[in-house]
């Protein structure tokens, strides 16, 4: 079970992908855009909370195809699977979020080294993240790096094409894509959508998180993963009282399936996203640095278990809410 609360805890972050950018609103070709313009060697940082709570729908136990079972003995497990399977609220996630304005080229394109270090829940070591990334004055992304010091994430990073490590920057927040560049005119709208390949990414992770179990590590060589669907709609929405540019920000994603296990002691499981909704605003400075950002999200997903002669379907819902606040 912990695997798949750490899973569903990746697949909530936001993950976006260059797009195109309807205006719902007419908007002037000369009309300005957020811009970095803060001098070099500006930092932000910043402190996260993530607040999650899992709740569980009816569970239903069957008999395997080809298998003949009691109701009795079906009825049974269901009850037991229920009571150990009740809601309950997921160890809060905290972390830093540091974004700093490393250099500033003649034409204008600067380089932002953003840094996070997040805590996660049952793991003694932080999580460690430092994406390099340069904007350009069009708002557009180039020059994409990053590199962990967390014994899990760096060969992780070193195998990756660029593609990847732009997901995984994207799920981390780390992304700037489709923020900066975004006419500042109340109302203009920037969507983006993604189709992601997750196998080397969920593969990686969790074969971090299972360590030198070798059950479980045989498992999850056999890890299979489709492609996450997601879109992002970034909508600006002028000042606030603070004088702070504000972007609502929504999201959704769905047609996900994972499954690993079957093998040694590990039974066989399958996990499905069949809805995930995000919600949230995000802040930015008069220099283009951010400020306040929050995040809700409502995740609903089935996980489903074969052990012996029945299988185990259990339907969950998944609510997220993620703060980060400049300190």
């Amino acid at each position: 079970m912990r695997l798949f609360v750490l899973t569903a805890l990746l697949l909530s972050a936001p993950a976006a992908a260059q797009g195109n950018a309807p205006a719902t609103v007419p908007v002037s070709a000369s009309a300005a855009t957020l811009r970095v313009t803060a001098a070099v060697g500006t930092t932000v940082e910043m402190q996260t909370t993530t607040q999650s709570r899992m709740t569980m729908g009816k569970v239903e136990v069957t008999a395997a195809p080809g298998r003949q079972v009691s109701a009795a003995k079906l009825q049974a497990m269901q009850q037991e699977f229920s009571r150990g399977m009740a809601g309950a609220d997921v160890p809060a996630m905290t972390g830093k979020l540091f974004v700093k304005v490393a250099a500033r080229a003649a034409d204008g394109s600067v380089t932002l080294l953003t840094s996070m270090i997040q805590n996660i829940p049952g793991e003694k070591t932080p999580l460690t993240l430092r994406v390099t990334q340069q904007v350009a004055p069009d708002g557009s992304i180039t020059g994409l790096s990053m590199d962990s010091d967390h014994p899990m994430m760096k060969p992780l990073l070193s195998g990756l094409t660029p593609e990847k490590l732009r997901q995984i920057a994207s799920q981390s927040g780390a992304d700037h894509t489709g923020i900066y560049g975004l006419p500042l005119v109340k109302g203009s709208v920037h969507t983006q959508t993604a189709t992601l390949d997750l196998q080397e990414i969920m593969s990686a992770v969790l074969q971090g998180i299972a360590g030198q179990d070798p059950e479980v590590a045989a498992a999850l060589g056999d890890l299979k993963s489709s492609f996450l669907k997601t879109t992002t709609t970034t909508t600006y929405s002028g000042l606030n009282a603070q004088g702070l540019h504000t972007f609502m920000v929504s999201g959704r994603a769905g047609g996900y399936r994972m499954s690993l296990g079957g093998q040694g002691g590990l039974p066989a499981m399958t996990m499905e996203l069949k809805n995930l909704q995000t919600s949230g605003s995000s802040t930015y400075r008069p220099d283009g640095l951010p400020g306040l950002m929050t995040q809700q999200s409502t995740m609903q997903m089935v996980m489903t278990m074969q052990m012996d002669d029945v299988v185990v379907t259990m339907p969950m819902t998944m609510t997220q809410t993620l703060t980060a606040r400049p300190r």
